[in-house]
């Protein structure tokens, strides 16, 4: 039974393996915010390197005169965020008082183009509207240079770099290779026009720090993401593989799709064997460490009995298919969640 703890629950909303083809017809969402994601794994050293391209509509009559974006990885900067200080010292059973310099994660934005030329990166600054912690980072607001008039849409291009943490609040890296990459990308708040849930007057972002008890509150919307990491690396991610291509500098790149979710994970570890299954017109795919291959059949049984009552009793699942993803040993702290 304690093998069973080992689980991480990893759902893969996605479309077929057809690179032109939309997953639906019509769409099951708004798509308000949209995402393309171009980025490289440094294995050495725990880094990304991104390009995001962003598109988003403003679905209000507001005029909207500043973005504001969720940078949830620097929550694991240092210790004196304000997720770390609400975990008083222990993140899921870590103590974060005397950790190695390697172990912290972050991210960073040296290049904010709204368009295709007016630069903002000088002009953006971290704020605080839950605590007013100034050593806390999540929450980047960025004045535009000219407002969103109302039911526009805007383009913005992004480069960042992100750190991941050694494995603690589910998100990182551990020995061996394995990762879960996990709010890993700079990602818009939720615009909330006047009269959508506590906006009596006048609208206003829904963008909260990162706390050590909270949900994330995303829009949802079609994500395009290529990753690039060395071949020896079995990659499982939100959205159904669109394409592979190895390259003669010894990295892989694989291109996935989702559409009408509110987010984007992806998994890497050289030690993943790989199990498919197809259950009631889902395609089920197991990554799991070669330890826990005995337990197999247990991981594919739960997640038909899942698939089945679910189906049965709340609604069919939309998705054509869903995986799970089973960490190492050293990698618990990712486990027990999940996501798009």
């Amino acid at each position: 039974m304690k093998q069973l703890l080992y689980i991480s629950l990893l759902l893969l909303s996605t479309i077929w393996l057809n690179a032109q083809a939309p997953t639906f017809a019509k769409p099951l969402s708004p798509r308000i915010a949209n995402y393309d994601i171009d980025v490289t794994l440094d294995a050495e050293t725990k880094k990304l390197h991104g390009i995001e391209k962003i598109t988003w509509k403003s679905t209000s009559q507001d005029t909207i005169r500043e973005l504001q974006m969720h940078t949830y990885l620097n929550a694991f900067k240092n210790t004196a965020s304000t997720f770390m200080v609400e975990a008083g010292g222990n993140v899921l059973g870590r103590n974060i008082k005397d950790v190695e310099e390697d172990y912290w994660g972050w991210v960073d934005i040296p290049s904010f183009l709204m368009g295709d030329s007016i630069e903002l990166a000088p002009k953006m600054e971290y704020i605080q509207p839950d605590d007013g912690n100034e050593n806390d980072q999540t929450v980047l607001r960025i004045p535009l240079p000219y407002p969103v008039l109302p039911d526009s849409t805007i383009e913005v291009t992004l480069k960042f770099e992100a750190k991941l943490p050694k494995i603690m609040a589910r998100v990182g890296y551990c020995k061996g290779g394995y990762l879960l990459a996990v709010q890993w990308f700079p990602k818009f708040g939720v615009y909330e026009p006047a009269g959508m849930r506590y906006q009596k007057e006048e609208g206003k972002w829904n963008c909260h720090q990162f706390h050590a008890r909270s949900e994330f509150y995303a829009d949802f919307g079609v994500y395009d993401v290529k990753i690039t990491t060395p071949q020896d690396l079995v990659v499982g991610a939100s959205g159904v593989l669109q394409e592979e291509r190895l390259n003669e500098d010894g990295t892989r790149m694989v291109h996935y799709h989702a559409e009408d979710v509110i987010d984007f994970a992806w998994t890497a570890s050289p030690c993943f064997s790989e199990i498919k299954e197809t259950w009631e017109g889902v395609d089920i795919r197991l990554l799991i460490q070669p330890e826990h291959l005995m337990h197999t059949e247990r991981f594919l049984k739960a997640a038909k009995a899942g698939i089945s009552y679910m189906n049965e009793h709340v609604g069919l699942y939309p998705y054509p298919n869903l995986t799970i993803v089973g960490p190492p040993v050293e990698g618990l702290r990712s486990s027990a969640m999940e996501y798009p």
